[in-house]
C-alpha cells in the first residue's frame, strides 16, 4: 500500500487527487446545486490573495478595532491567562470561549475577514477554529515548525492576527508563495517537509528567500493565507514570543471530515 501511495504521489498532484475524491464523494451536480454561492466569473477584489495565496493587511483598515473597549478587555484577559499558570500549552484561549468574546464578534463584523472570504471562496464556508496561540523560546509546542500543506478540504483560509508586535525570531507564520508551492511535488496534504534541502530540490536556494513571505508586523497585522495550497510553517520562536489569534475558515466540502473545535456558519 505504501509503495502504491508513493507511485501515485509521483504521478498525480495532491490537489488533483483531492478534487477528484471530493467530487466523487459529493456528486458534482449536487455539490454545485447545494453549495454553489458565488459567481465563478466575478471580478476579484483581492487579486493579491488569488494570485499569491496570501495577503497581509491591518485589522484597523475599516474600523479602529485596536482602540476599542472590547479589544482592551480581550487583551487584559490574555495577560491574566499568561500569568495564571506555568503549564500552559500553545492554545491558551480556546475556540468555544473566543467566539463568545465581544471582541471576536466585533472583529468578524468590522474587519475585512468576511469580505475577503466572500471574495475568495466559491462555495459556502464555515468558521472551524478561532484560538489564541502563545509561542515562546525554548517551548517545544509553539507551532508546526516544518513546512506542510493542510488536507481534507479544497480551500481554506487562515487568518493570523498579531496580538503583539512580531518581527524576526518571533515565530510568525512563514508561507511559500503559490506558484513556488506548486513546484514542490511528491508531498500530499498533512505531510511535513523534514529538511529544507527537500524544498531546494524544486526551488533553487537563490530563489528561496523571494519565495517565502512572513507574517511579521506590528500589533494588529493580519496575515491571511490558503493553507491547502501554500506550504507554510510557524512557531519558530528563537528570540521573542508569538501571540496570535488564529482563525481558520473552510469551504463546506471535504473528503474526510476531521474534528474541529467548532463548525459555525459565518457566510
Amino acid at each position: 500500500m505504501k509503495h502504491f501511495r508513493n507511485v501515485l504521489k509521483k504521478k498525480i498532484p495532491y490537489r488533483v487527487f483531492l478534487r477528484f475524491v471530493i467530487y466523487f464523494y459529493y456528486n458534482i451536480f449536487l455539490l454545485l446545486k447545494v453549495n454553489y454561492k458565488y459567481p465563478f466569473l466575478k471580478k476579484k477584489k483581492y487579486a493579491t490573495l488569488h494570485k499569491n495565496g496570501f495577503l497581509k493587511f491591518h485589522v484597523d483598515r475599516n474600523y479602529r478595532i485596536l482602540e476599542s473597549y472590547e479589544f482592551k478587555k480581550f487583551y487584559e484577559k490574555l495577560i491574566k491567562i499568561k500569568k495564571s499558570s506555568n503549564n500552559l500549552g500553545r492554545v491558551i484561549y480556546n475556540s468555544a470561549d473566543v467566539i463568545k468574546d465581544p471582541f471576536f464578534k466585533l472583529l468578524i463584523n468590522k474587519s475585512a475577514i468576511k469580505e475577503i472570504c466572500d471574495d475568495y471562496f466559491k462555495l459556502n464556508y464555515s468558521l472551524v477554529t478561532s484560538e489564541v496561540w502563545w509561542g515562546r523560546p525554548n517551548f517545544k509546542y509553539s507551532g508546526y515548525n516544518l513546512f506542510h500543506r493542510d488536507r481534507q478540504h479544497l480551500t481554506s483560509l487562515h487568518f493570523d492576527l498579531n496580538l503583539i508586535d512580531m518581527f524576526e525570531g518571533s515565530g510568525a507564520v512563514e508561507v511559500i508563495q503559490k506558484d513556488y508551492s506548486k513546484k514542490i511535488k511528491n508531498y500530499w496534504g498533512g505531510e511535513m517537509v523534514e529538511k529544507i534541502d527537500d524544498i531546494t530540490k524544486y526551488i533553487p536556494k537563490k530563489l528561496l528567500n523571494e519565495a517565502i513571505y512572513s507574517g511579521y508586523g506590528r500589533q494588529g497585522t493580519i496575515f491571511c493565507y490558503n493553507s491547502m495550497l501554500n506550504f507554510h510553517r510557524g512557531g519558530i520562536c528563537t528570540k521573542k514570543e508569538r501571540l496570535i489569534l488564529h482563525i481558520c475558515v473552510m469551504e463546506n466540502v471535504y473528503w474526510r471530515k476531521e474534528r474541529y473545535p467548532i463548525w459555525q456558519n459565518i457566510s
